[in-house]
């Protein structure tokens, strides 16, 4: 279980290092601005964006995948075959000591006898009680060996029946030797190659150099790309261009008073006709009378009512 656990946890991290570890994230902020008493505004902006992995740094994290699937399988494997070990072994202890009860309790049988004969012997004048001592003594020590032989062979199936609860309690003949079909070189090739403990420590090798290669790759950061929108409105501020007919009372007053500011219309070069017809720019930023005029490359400050040069 526990083998088998480890592999599912190697499947999991090859994944999330082949997956890109970036998502798309959505951003919405709002809020209310009060920039002048009874002035007020609502802005929002909205974005969407997500962090793109390079591709130096995906190659690197599918080499890291990749090494980390093979370590797990190659422990995996390992522990598979580790655990076939163990099942041989506790089968051949187990076997070992059933078959130990045979010889025990042939001699506790040949005992007996060597008992009964001793007692009629000794019914016939034949043999003395010291030969029916030791005779007794005889039994009782294969009885002791009968019964150590009958525990050991219970404690090995209890050992193997914990270990592994699904075998059943059955003597199976174990198959006689045969010789190998292949030679020594290519045997000890295929032990290397099927040696999970060296195939666990080149996957070891390969993540190490994904790794580092991957620690290069981050020299560089992942671009971010996405789109972004906001909606800021300015409230107590407007901004009229005064180049409408019905305007040009409104302008031609600004003229006046630009032109009386430097020295007349001649001075400033401003004419009726440019006043009448609205050609004068006139930018308020304020409500409170603070505004900039222009007229062609010129350009005047209204300030308080009273207009001034820039």
């Amino acid at each position: 279980m526990a083998a088998k656990a480890g592999l599912d946890q190697a499947r999991q991290d090859a994944k999330a290092l082949e997956d890109s570890p970036y998502e798309w994230t959505a951003r919405v902020n709002a809020q209310r601005r009060t920039s002048e008493p009874g002035a007020r505004s609502n802005e929002w902006n909205v974005g969407l964006e997500r962090t793109v992995r390079l591709p130096a740094k995906g190659s690197a994290d599918r080499h890291i995948a990749a090494a980390t699937l093979d370590e797990g399988m190659a422990r995996f494997r390992g522990a598979w075959r580790a655990a076939s070990r163990e099942l041989v072994d506790q089968w051949l202890d187990w076997l070992a000591a059933r078959e130990g009860q045979s010889p025990a309790m042939a001699h506790q049988q040949a005992a007996q006898e060597n008992l009964a004969a001793v007692e009629k012997r000794i019914k016939a004048g034949d043999a003395s009680r010291l030969d029916a001592s030791l005779a007794r003594a005889e039994l009782a020590e294969q009885q002791r060996v009968g019964n150590e032989e009958r525990t050991a062979s219970a404690v090995a199936w209890a050992k193997l029946h914990a270990r592994f609860p699904a075998l059943p309690e059955q003597v199976t003949p174990v198959p006689s030797a045969v010789p190998l079909s292949v030679n020594a070189a290519s045997l000890r090739e295929r032990i290397r190659e099927r040696n999970a403990m060296l195939q666990a420590a080149q996957a070891q090798l390969r993540k190490a150099q994904a790794q580092s290669e991957r620690s290069r790759a981050e020299k560089v950061p992942d671009p971010t790309v996405g789109v972004y929108t906001a909606s800021e409105a300015r409230s107590g501020t407007h901004h009229w261009r005064h180049t409408q007919h019905s305007n040009s009372r409104r302008a031609a007053a600004y003229a006046r008073q630009l032109g009386g500011l430097c020295g007349g219309n001649d001075a400033t070069g401003i004419r009726a006709e440019e006043a009448r017809t609205g050609r004068i720019d006139c930018d308020y930023v304020r409500d409170d009378g603070r505004g900039v005029c222009r007229m062609g490359d010129r350009r005047f400050r209204r300030r308080g009512g009273e207009p001034g040069a820039l």
